[in-house]
């Protein structure tokens, strides 16, 4: 009889423990595994009380498990989406009406100071409430009301830490959707500093994070300054268009210039086009600068894999915000499927176009500059350019005009989705600019976006060398 050989990872997942350890309640290896075990050694190690979340709380409890009837306006509605580390977004969420906050409030009303904790999909984020609007809670967030012995910024902070992290992960269910339950938390376990110590330890940590989100700041408007810049560059003089303004919603348009048989008013409204004609460069279609156009393919389940060793799909998702691939999240094609689709291989220089996804998301664009073996789904076209011609500039051309809302007006829309089509796209309007001069706005935009990069990365390392302290902080007595 003979058996496969066992991966060095395969064996980094296999420990051992005493049955002394093993409670009666938790019988999942992972509770087990040693990184958790020397998270509950510090902790336990501390220099203050050790507690149970439930003994410094007088109220532990979630939003609404059911979901509500949305309205257009009313009392704000917080998901999961609305809470981070240390900030509430309550300036981008849904609306209940006043009579079902009411209903709500009977189960849990968030008041200022309390602390909300995110725990389905994306756990671990926790922030302070520091505003007396009215809001309601969904499932996927916790409230936590901190008794008199501890601080909400000492708790925040503390439930943004590894130390706190380290515990969740031990802890979470679901296979699909991670949940953190509330039982869980109620036995979550924190060093208790007197009030001396937690007002120092608050006002080191929001100091610091004064320090990265003001690097942040600069960074995002480093960021935002592009397409001004690229504007001036393309002799347009560029000018922000003001949606709030735009109140007369009736115009007329000649019969005879209603074409590629579209009737949905928004694509005859006009935008950046009008701009165009301003510009010192001939006006011409995509079409005539480049040599290929084609979609990605749809991928079935049969001819997906679980195994990272095999090819990764590009999808809209693993093109961030920052125009950057992420790979946290993906799909993976069967390497035995290379062969039938190996013309379906992604090629360095060719522009990544997102053609379907929410309006105001379609656009988004990414050069295609990785070394080895990439697909990329049917929601990607992928655009190879001619000789003379700089993928690198038309990435940032497309990505100015997906934020300035060219394909949102170009989009056509079904079941909740929106997308544009290879023809449409061959025939967007571009200016045209010899190969020196697309080589040069290039350079000008990649060191601002560089510089950018540094502040961000600069930002990141702020906090996360300030995490590292406060932990120190939190479980000595200095």
């Amino acid at each position: 009889m003979s058996f496969g050989s066992t991966s060095e990872k395969e064996c980094s997942n296999i420990f051992i423990t005493k049955w002394s350890h093993v409670t009666g309640e938790r019988l999942e290896p992972k509770f087990y595994s040693s990184i958790y075990e020397e998270n509950i050694n510090r902790l336990e190690s501390a220099d203050f009380p050790l507690v149970n979340l439930k003994d410094i709380t007088t109220l532990i409890s979630d939003g609404t498990h059911h979901t509500p009837s949305y309205t257009n306006s009313g009392v704000k509605f917080v998901s999961v989406k609305n809470v981070r580390k240390s900030f509430i977004n309550l300036e981008k969420t849904k609306f209940i009406s006043e009579q079902e906050a009411d209903e709500l409030d009977k189960r849990c009303k968030p008041k200022n100071g309390d602390v909300l904790l995110t725990k389905i999909g994306t756990y671990g984020y926790a922030s302070v409430v520091k505003s007396t609007e009215r809001f309601q809670l969904f499932v996927s967030v916790a409230l936590l009301r901190p008794k008199k012995v501890v601080l909400s910024d000492f708790l925040e902070i503390f439930l943004n830490s590894n130390l706190a992290y380290l515990q969740y992960h031990r802890v979470v269910k679901g296979s699909g959707v991670p949940d953190l339950h509330l039982e869980d938390i109620r036995k979550i376990k924190m060093p208790l500093p007197d009030l001396k110590n937690q007002k120092r330890v608050s006002e080191y940590y929001f100091k610091k994070l004064d320090e990265s989100r003001n690097k942040e700041k600069e960074a995002n408007r480093l960021i935002e300054s592009i397409d001004d810049i690229l504007m001036k560059e393309l002799g347009i003089p560029f000018i922000e268009q003001n949606e709030a303004s735009n109140t007369n919603k009736m115009y007329f348009k000649n019969f005879s210039e209603v074409s590629q048989g579209r009737f949905d008013p928004l694509y005859h409204l006009g935008g950046i086009y009008t701009l165009l004609d301003k510009s010192t460069y001939p006006i011409v279609t995509l079409n005539s600068v480049i040599s290929s156009l084609q979609s990605g393919f749809a991928a079935g389940k049969d001819e997906q894999s679980s195994l990272k060793e095999d090819i990764v799909q590009i999808r809209p998702t693993n093109i961030s915000n920052e125009r950057e691939f992420v790979f946290d999240k993906n799909v993976y094609i069967d390497r035995i499927k290379l062969e039938p689709h190996k013309k379906d291989l992604l090629k360095k220089g060719e522009l990544l176009f997102n053609n379907t996804n929410s309006q105001e998301l379609v656009g988004k664009t990414i050069l295609f500059d990785l070394e080895g073996d990439y697909f990329s789904s049917n929601h990607i076209t992928r655009v190879k350019f001619k000789k003379d011609h700089d993928g690198r500039f038309y990435s940032h051309l497309f990505n100015c005009y997906q934020r300035n809302k060219v394909f949102f007006t170009l989009c056509t829309n079904w079941n909740n989705q929106s997308g544009i089509s290879n023809d449409v796209l061959k025939n967007v309007k571009i200016p045209l600019i010899p190969l020196s001069e697309q080589v040069r706005i290039v350079g000008v935009i990649d060191r601002i976006r560089d510089k950018a990069k540094a502040l961000k990365k600069e930002a990141d390392s702020i906090l996360d060398l300030t995490f590292k302290e406060v932990e120190q902080m939190i479980l000595k007595d200095m």
